[in-house]
């Protein structure tokens, strides 16, 4: 007979983890299952409160949609839609973003802010040069906004 197959079995990701953020803030972070719905999980413990992640692909790849967060409990329990519709919104909303887990490490990547890639969610950790043009570019005078990167990443590992 194959063992019991365990919640942690299926969703690797479950669990507590001790995240650091670009700044080296470090801090104790939360995932849990929904209590209604498998392929979701809430993350508690970030100063952007508590929020949920849908998951893309298993083992460990989730998007996260842009929402407004639940203010983070001193006890962590998974959240249902009662008390969602409670009125315990924290006021702060996280855009989108992903969660990737890697099970082989048990590290956790989250980053809030950058849209969610289909195709390789993946990408969002990754830093792209855009210096890789041949020869100089011809000086073009144009009005252009400053985009400014400011998406949250925060990497850990489970505790």
């Amino acid at each position: 007979m194959p063992d019991t197959v365990m919640e942690n079995t299926i969703f690797p990701v479950l669990g507590r983890y001790e995240v650091m953020d670009k700044s080296g803030q470090s801090t104790t972070i939360y995932i849990r299952p929904d209590s209604i719905k498998k392929g979701i999980i809430w993350i508690s413990g970030l100063q952007e409160g508590m929020f949920k992640a849908y998951l893309k692909e298993s083992p460990g790849t989730y998007k996260i949609p842009a929402q407004p967060t639940l203010a983070n409990d001193s006890i962590v329990r998974a959240v249902d839609m009662a008390e969602k519709q409670s009125g315990k919104m924290s006021g702060k909303s996280v855009s989108e973003g992903t969660l990737l887990y890697d099970i082989d490490a048990q590290t956790v990547r989250i980053n809030l802010g950058k849209k969610f890639d289909e195709e390789d969610p993946a990408s969002v950790f990754s830093v792209i040069d855009a210096t890789g043009t041949q020869g100089a570019p011809m000086p073009v005078k144009r009005k252009s906004k400053k985009t400014t990167d400011k998406s949250i990443t925060y990497t850990g590992t489970k505790i």
